[in-house]
Parts: C-alpha cells; structure tokens; sequence
C-alpha cells in the first residue's frame, strides 16, 4: 500500500527544528522531502547550530541540496530555487519576512513560479504585531508562552520542560495546517498560506488552562505534583513507589472505590469523592495525599501497574530516557527503533507516532549528508549541466 503522502513534493528553505520537524513528519507519511542548506562556510550557516544529533533527528527520509542563496554574486542559483519550488506542493521557510524577500524565497516571488503552492512560514511570534520579525528560541517561547511560569513547586523559579516542547508542538501544529493546505489546494486548486509560531504553538497546547484562568478568574498554582486545575478536587497526582515513581489520573468515582478496595481503605471511600461536592469531604485532599503515599511506597511500580490495570485503575510510570528506550511498548509500535549510521553503526533512535493500517512506519534510513543530492536534485528540474558547473565554480553549490 502506498504512503499517505505518496506523491506529495516538499521543499524546505533553510531549516530550524521547528520547520525541520514538521517536515520529518511529512516525510514520514511518505512525503517527497527536499531541504535546502546553505553552505557551511555562509554567514547563514553560521548563525545556525546544527550537529550529527540534528541531522539524526530531523533529517531522516530527506534529500540534502545544499546552495547558498544569500551571496549577491549567486542569482544564479535563484533560478535553480525557483525550479525547485516550481514543482513542489509545499514549501516550507524558517526565516523571516524581511530576509526572505532579501533572498527571493518570499511567498510572492514564489507563488509567481507555482500559484496553487501550500506556503508555510515557521517563525517566533507570529506574522504580525512588534515581534513578527524577532528571532524565536524554544526557551524564549516556553517563557513567553508562561509555560515555565507553571511548571515546578510554589516558589521555585520559572522552569522549562524536560524537552523541546515549543519546537516540537510548534512543529505538529506546522505539519497538521500544511496537511490542511494540501487538502484545500486538492479542492479548490490553491493551497495558501499557513503561519505558525513557537509562542503560538505555547498558547495552542495551554487552551484549556488558559481559558481556565480567563473563565474563572483563577489563578491557578504551579503545577507541583498534579495538574494545577484539578488536582485540588480529584486524584491527578505523581506518587513514589519503592522503586521510582507513578502516576494517578482518570480518578472518577468507580475508580476511586477500587482503588480504596485495592488499597484496603473503605473507609476513605466515603470520606473523600473525586469529582465531588468538597463540603461533604471529612479528609483533605492532603490528608488522602498522605494515606495514600504512605501505600505506595510498598510496592515498585511494576506491580502497582498490574494490580491497577487488574481493577482499572488509571496509572502510569514515570519512566527515564533509559527505560523508554528498551521498552517492548514503544519497539512494538515503532516509536523507538534502530537506525543504521554509516558512521555510527547501529543506533536506537526514536521512529515515528505514527501507525498506518496497523503496521508501524518504516525504519527510518540514515540521513544525507549535506548536499549528497544536489546534482541529482537540480538536475530533475531541468538544471543543465552547464548551469550546475557555473554555480559550482562561483562557490554556490555544495
């Protein structure tokens, strides 16, 4: 059967990880991905930091074409862009609007060459207001988002994710608006344009607690050990176990009297109803805090897993890098996999969230190094052979 995106051509101008994710997931849905990079000598791919681990991640089911199209001097190679846009559904940019029109990859310039093209543009702030220039950062947008401002204990200062969380959600909400465009540009023949931003992809993912705060009037406390909006009323709490630690969410009231039946607290059923009316609680949430840690610690978190899904229970383990990496339920599903590195042999990287037809996505292959399909690449869009050796001469191919 073929892919999802069987068919479907992609170029990215000049990644960053935010662009760069998003199109890997294209890529994984069987998109035709080409990413131009300038050179490692140009002031552009200076101002960048990339590594082996970027490539690894990002790049994988890519073709690299490498062309420095800042240099004045290499015009030239404008019009191997615009080849390469010309035949292309989608093309996705990383930089902004000034500098794009500086090098001839804005969205005018090169729907002129393709008009039903899916433009879409990563970026910091967002295409309008005083920061649709400024440079973005995933850790700038964690803390213009108020993403850290909720993570951590009362009193500890603003904290940032355990991950990338900006570029990546950024990345996700870039990947489902072009799916949108290419759904569009199907029925109506144009594609459009899609904007995405770190900042707006922080705001995105936080609608609930958001609106929460501006519906309520509540300031809700950092999140400490359970989600800041409800784990006043109901379990949905991080609990230690004899060996690391676990979770509870999900708890209404069938739940919750199974777990105090587990637990050998019927007691505490009556005492205390998630979800419930607070005035008839004889126990504080502390106080069930407490009885209830006291208990797990008894158990490691295996058999707490498999007594809670025995009685249906929603729990999870807070699990290290280490042992997602070994675990049968992420290989199973080909959310971690292996890779083979021309350098660096067998590696386990992660694979893909996604599961078509029921069957995991590929392994994922090595990625290119950079310009491995320059030639080839300019070539298929009617590049001549001349043409390619004067931009190599003038330093503008790799």
């Amino acid at each position: 059967m073929a892919a999802a995106l069987d068919g479907v051509r992609v170029l990215e101008l000049l990644p960053t990880r935010h662009g760069a994710y998003a199109t890997r997931m294209l890529a994984d849905m069987g998109a035709r991905v080409t990413v131009v990079e300038p050179p490692a000598s140009s002031a552009l791919a200076q101002a960048r930091f990339e590594h082996e681990l970027d490539r690894i991640t990002y790049h994988s089911r890519k073709e690299s074409v490498v062309l420095d199209i800042e240099r004045e001097e290499a015009l030239g190679a404008l019009g191997a862009l615009e080849r390469l846009a010309a035949e292309a559904d989608v093309v996705v940019r990383s930089v902004g609007e000034e500098l794009a029109e500086r090098l001839g990859i804005d969205e005018e310039r090169l729907r002129a060459v393709n008009g039903p093209l899916v433009y879409a543009v990563c970026s910091g702030f967002g295409p309008r207001g005083p920061l649709a220039e400024a440079p973005g950062a995933d850790l700038a947008a964690q803390a213009a988002g108020g993403y850290m401002a909720r993570s951590g204990f009362e009193g500890d200062p603003p904290l940032p994710a355990g991950a990338a969380i900006a570029s990546s959600t950024g990345a996700m909400y870039l990947c489902s608006g072009i799916l949108a465009g290419l759904v569009r540009a199907g029925r109506s023949g144009v594609g459009g344009r899609v904007d995405v931003s770190l900042y707006g992809a922080q705001i995105g993912i936080q609608s609930w607690e958001l609106d929460s705060q501006s519906v309520r009037g509540v300031v809700s406390p950092r999140i400490g050990r359970g989600h800041p909006d409800i784990s006043d009323y109901t379990l949905c709490h991080v609990f230690e176990a004899k060996d690391g630690w676990i979770t509870l969410a999900g708890m209404g009231s069938p739940r919750w009297e199974a777990l105090c039946d587990l637990l050998g607290l019927a007691e505490l059923k009556g005492q205390f109803m998630p979800y419930g009316d607070r005035s008839k609680w004889v126990v504080t949430m502390g106080d069930v805090l407490e009885i209830l840690g006291e208990h797990f610690l008894l158990r490691t978190r295996a058999e707490w897993l498999e007594a809670f899904e025995r009685v249906g229970v929603t729990a999870g383990s807070a699990q290290t890098h280490a042992e997602i990496l070994g675990e049968a339920q992420a290989r199973t599903n080909g959310y971690v996999t292996e890779m083979a590195h021309p350098t660096l042999g067998a590696i386990t990287v992660v694979g893909s969230p996604y599961v078509f037809g029921g069957e995991p996505t590929t392994t994922p292959p090595a990625p290119p190094p950079p310009g491995a399909d320059t030639e080839r690449r300019l070539q298929e869009v009617g590049v001549s052979a001349d043409e390619i050796a004067a931009l190599r001469a003038k330093g503008v191919l790799g």
